[in-house]
């Protein structure tokens, strides 16, 4: 075989010199006579920049350098006319590096590596390339290159190798020329198969911004919708999850994600007395539809989008026991922030609402905090309870290359790859499956030839990583699987790890820029404040006990992490919520009259408890007044059936005179305030009271006076022996006249 001659580098090799990125890997091959109407490494730019063609790899078979010479080499592709003018002529070629990389550092700058760097020479022998149709502008035709290895002159050291894909084209205004029109690149490591070997761990994430309504409808029903269809994001994800053996891969899940396709699969309801109910789901069979199925199963809704919400989230329960799954805080938290303004709480309450929902699709999920930059204070660290895993950027804990580190408080963190650790080099799609595969190969292959092989690495992958449309070629976990390499969970990752100690504050790094980004106090505030409103609204409703965990859900998403680009609009939600709560609240209702007079010491009035809501209601009475001198007495809980009055006594007991503020306030059976009150005076005063004392005094006078004259006309009576008679001119009978 021979290689064309290698043309000057470009100016942005150049440029990459002084850091060293690419060159380290290579090793001076000696040029060879031209063989084809091409040659040389390309210098062409990326496709943002203006190439013609887009080159996308999809296959790339075996995955690792076999060590028999013989064996081939195969990579498969497309090539993609991304210009408005007709392509001809048109050839893809191979091309590797001689020499390995050999450390991530290296990996790391490689990646990083402009497109237009060198790193090898061009397969040009004859069978051994191949010949593709013209294109118009925007068609695309595939490729496919077999190579036997012994055609790649490797230098044959164990490490990481590049290899890449020239396309090379004839059109009407460049022509034919030696720089490549279109390129794309990737690693292969070879690892000798006597290689010790050590651990990975993958870890898939189902996280997303979930939005609703202040009425508890999803506000953006469609880009979840699509994210579900056969092209879509969650899609893809739960397939590449089918094609994973047992345990090589763990799943971070925020449920608020689930329980929006939930709501989506019954058709995006608002928010009523009843509790939420992800759809129960009958296992379909091969290529049907999942059908509701089970008692009390909520009832999907109607159409394309509902169909695919109940298709993925069937697949999701029952692909869910094969890995381990880890549920952030419902979501998806702040937690840096919680912990930062005083209101860690929201962080307990989230977890444990991650846990139920989950619970209630039969999920059995380990709690974990997993910030999406990497980085936590170290107070929220700390804080965190021993049974919550953290999930930490190597650049949060610098000091510790181990990944697995515990604090003297017994919280465990995991150190795992950041999105920059887990995608391959452009150009192309340095994100799609096949790109992050060997990415993760590449990776795994320097750790397992280094001296901390017994350590696992644990990778990552983004929270909005998509496989691509192509991702089935890849056969990710199949190229995964080697030899050398065993793919564990996150739970394995914790037993055979050897934890470093994590010294707190000083070994924690929590970047300014990311405190900067934090969200404001007054976002968690108005989410605790919902969460109130929640707990207060259910318990005042009788047949609604799960409302306030409604609610309290939908607050937890105003202090999600993806709001932080957004957080007015989020708290704004939250208020908007919180005004609408309020409003059915102040349906519980108290009248009274405007003033009362108490003619003694201890009395009692009526008052009128109205339920205005559709539900029935369990209300209690508080009564506050201004000053002293007077004592209420408030009567029990009363249940309200829809629509009713009842009229209730105020008990009242007075100790002095004057007038008194008396405010009445409808309440939960645990006290919390609720609806609207009543306000009212109150006039006490000891008139009666006085008035009783005039009248016993007058009874007694009178009284008094009525013996007094009794017990005189007794007295004379006996004096006489008989009732004394009088004549007709006053005289007693038997009296002598006087003399003349």
């Amino acid at each position: 075989m021979r290689r064309s001659p290698r043309p000057r580098a470009g100016a942005a090799s150049l440029a990459l010199g002084a850091a060293g990125l690419l060159l380290l890997a290579g090793v001076a091959v000696p040029p060879a006579a031209p063989v084809a109407p091409v040659a040389s490494p390309s210098t062409a730019a990326v496709p943002t920049v203006g190439d013609p063609l887009r080159v996308v790899l999809h296959r790339l078979q075996p995955a690792v350098l076999p060590e028999d010479r013989r064996a081939e080499v195969t990579v498969a592709g497309t090539v993609r006319n991304t210009s408005e003018e007709v392509w001809s002529d048109l050839n893809a070629y191979l091309l590797s590096s001689p020499g390995p990389i050999t450390s991530a550092v290296e990996l790391a700058a490689a990646v990083a590596s402009d497109a237009d760097t060198e790193i090898g020479d061009r397969i040009v022998e004859p069978g051994l390339f191949d010949d593709l149709p013209d294109l118009d502008p925007g068609e695309a035709a595939r490729f496919r290159l077999s190579v036997p290895r012994r055609a790649l002159e490797l230098s044959g050291e164990p490490g990481v190798y590049w290899l890449g894909v020239h396309v090379l084209g004839t059109s009407a205004d460049a022509g034919r020329d030696v720089v490549a029109d279109g390129r794309a690149r990737t690693f292969l490591p070879l690892v000798p198969e006597d290689t010790e070997g050590t651990e990975l761990a993958v870890a898939a994430q189902v996280r997303a911004r979930v939005v609703r309504d202040s009425d508890g409808r999803l506000a953006f029903p469609d880009p979840l919708a699509r994210r579900l269809d056969r092209e879509g994001r969650l899609h893809r994800l739960l397939a590449l999850s089918r094609t994973a053996p047992g345990q090589a891969l763990s799943w971070v899940v925020d449920p608020a994600v689930v329980e929006a396709v939930g709501s989506l699969a019954d058709g995006n309801p608002a928010y009523d007395a009843e509790p939420v109910t992800l759809p129960r789901l009958a296992p379909a069979g091969p290529g049907s539809e999942a059908q509701p199925g089970g008692t009390g199963a909520a009832r999907p809704g109607s159409g394309l989008a509902a169909r695919r919400a109940v298709r993925w989230l069937t697949g999701f329960v029952e692909e869910a026991p094969r890995h381990e799954v880890l549920a952030v805080p419902y979501g998806d938290l702040d937690v840096a922030a919680a912990y930062s303004s005083a209101h860690a709480a929201l962080t307990t309450y989230a977890l444990d609402v991650s846990d139920r929902v989950l619970d209630g699709l039969g999920v059995d999920a380990r709690p974990v905090v997993v910030p999406p930059p990497g980085f936590l204070p170290a107070n929220a660290l700390t804080a965190l309870p021993p049974e919550v895993l953290a999930v930490l950027a190597p650049a949060a804990v610098p000091e510790l290359p181990r990944p697995l580190v515990a604090t003297a408080t017994g919280t465990t963190a995991l150190v795992a790859g950041t999105p920059e650790t887990t995608r391959g080099p452009g150009p192309g799609a340095p994100r799609a499956a096949l790109a992050v595969r060997q990415r993760l190969l590449a990776d795994a292959a320097l750790h397992a030839l280094g001296a901390d092989r017994g350590q696992p690495v644990v990778a990552l992958l983004p929270a909005w990583w998509d496989p691509g449309p192509r991702w089935q070629a890849a056969h990710f976990f199949d190229g995964l699987t080697q030899p050398w390499l065993d793919l564990v969970d996150v739970a394995e990752v914790e037993r055979d790890a050897r934890p470093s100690t994590l010294r707190v504050p000083d070994g924690v790094v929590y970047p300014e820029d990311q405190a900067t980004a934090e969200l404001g106090e007054y976002v968690l505030q108005d989410t605790a404040d919902l969460v109130t409103r929640g707990a207060t609204y259910e318990s005042v409703l009788i047949d609604a006990e799960s409302v306030g965990d409604r609610l309290g859900r939908q607050a937890l998403l105003t202090s999600s992490f993806w709001n932080r680009t957004r957080p007015r609009l989020a708290a704004d939600r939250a208020r908007g919520t919180s005004a609408l709560v309020d409003s059915l609240l102040d349906g519980v209702v108290v009248r009274s009259p405007p003033f009362v007079t108490l003619s003694s010491e201890d009395g009692e009035f009526l008052v009128t408890l109205a339920n205005q809501l559709q539900e029935r209601v369990r209300v209690g009475l508080r009564a506050s007044v201004s000053g002293s001198g007077l004592q209420l007495t408030t009567p029990e809980v009363v249940t309200l059936e829809p629509n009713e009055r009842r009229s209730v006594r105020i008990g009242v007991r007075s100790s002095g005179i004057g007038i008194h503020r008396v405010e009445l306030q409808p309440t939960t059976a645990s006290g919390l305030p609720v609806g609207s009150a009543a306000a009212l005076s109150v006039r006490s005063s000891s008139v009666g009271l006085v008035l009783w004392f005039i009248i016993a005094g007058g009874s007694v006078v009178l009284f008094g006076a009525i013996a007094v004259r009794v017990v005189r006309r007794v007295r004379r009576r006996s004096a006489t022996h008989g009732p004394v008679l009088v004549d007709q001119d006053g005289r007693a009978a038997g009296q002598p006249e006087s003399a003349a």
